[in-house]
């Protein structure tokens, strides 16, 4: 059900990835049916815990995908008519807990006082990742920005922010922990199946939370889209030669004033121009409020400071300035 009701939400918010992601999600959707109804072959050998595996790892296989396409973080998988960034920043946290049941659990190894205290760091880890992803999903950050300092307490190093100590510390240490047990118990000769779905599950989690510190690319209006011309050499006058003359004083300013037009042409206008953004919308309300609401992060401060187009230009305001965004 969660993945036909991704595919027609998807579909239904006009994102640039619905052809990405509707066909396959009906496409696996009904393989599940067919595969899992009533005395089938898989159901009879698998039951339903090989059914909730299949139903699981299609949708996180689907998110992982679509999360590394243009504009797949901010405005792609619709779930429960959540955003995408709350769709992905829920799996993340979801990958949090998993991952911290696993390391409780690789931990019993340890004896007395070590195993106390190290299932103690764990959890408090845990504890602060999840503050802060469910901080995320509150304010509605996009996730492109939640691994790179966008994450809540701002003023820290991102790589101490919860957000990035859930998905670049506690996974990769759950998903190496996972491997020596599945070693283990491979030389125990004991069944490691749901071992293997747990760590396929933790792998693209964390394929899912790479992405968001990858910067974006490519999208409409994209910052790290924009290309920029590169300079021309500098002009360099022979040692000891005599002051520049009023040619080369010239030519050294149609140098500069070629360079700044170029800059200026390869800038996407809509980056900057309240207009020029409203018309990539093609006169859609509903698409002009996704866009706000999934581009422009939240930022708390009083009273109107920024207007539209400083929201526009900093991609970050107070509701009062987004709300003046939208409008215009």
């Amino acid at each position: 059900m969660a993945l036909v009701d991704i595919a027609i939400e998807t579909y239904w918010s006009r994102s640039p990835i619905r052809w990405w992601v509707a066909p396959p999600a009906i496409i696996y959707a009904a393989a599940s049916i067919w595969l899992w109804r009533p005395g089938a072959w898989a159901a009879k050998r698998w039951g339903w815990e090989g059914a909730a595996a299949w139903s699981g790892g299609g949708l996180l296989l689907l998110l992982a995908v679509t999360a590394w396409l243009p504009d797949g973080r901010s405005n792609g998988v619709r779930l429960l008519l959540q955003p995408t960034a709350s769709v992905l920043t829920a799996v993340a946290a979801a990958a949090v807990i998993l991952a911290t049941f696993m390391l409780v659990r690789a931990l019993g190894v340890l004896s007395g006082t070590a195993r106390l205290v190290a299932r103690a760091v764990v959890v408090a880890l845990a504890v602060y990742a999840l503050a802060s992803l469910g901080l995320a999903m509150y304010e509605r950050v996009p996730f492109a920005t939640l691994f790179q300092g966008g994450a809540a307490w701002q003023r820290l190093p991102r790589w101490l922010q919860g957000a990035f100590v859930g998905a670049f510390a506690l996974l990769p240490l759950a998903l190496l922990g996972q491997v020596i047990r599945i070693v283990d118990h491979l030389r125990r000769k004991q069944p490691v199946r749901v071992l293997l779905h747990q760590a396929t599950a933790l792998g693209m989690a964390l394929v899912i939370a790479t992405s968001g510190v990858v910067p974006t690319t490519g999208g409409r209006g994209g910052v790290d889209g924009a290309r920029y011309p590169s300079a021309p050499a500098p002009y360099t006058a022979a040692r000891g030669a005599a002051p520049a003359s009023f040619e080369v004083a010239s030519s050294r300013l149609s140098k500069a004033l070629t360079l700044a037009q170029g800059l200026a042409d390869a800038v996407d206008p809509a980056l900057v121009d309240v207009s020029a953004r409203a018309k990539s919308f093609d006169g859609s309300i509903d698409v002009a409020f996704i866009w706000v609401r999934d581009h422009v992060r939240f930022e708390p401060y009083a009273g109107l400071l920024r207007g539209a187009r400083g929201a526009l230009i900093a991609r970050a305001a107070n509701s009062l300035d987004r709300s003046l965004l939208l409008a215009e």
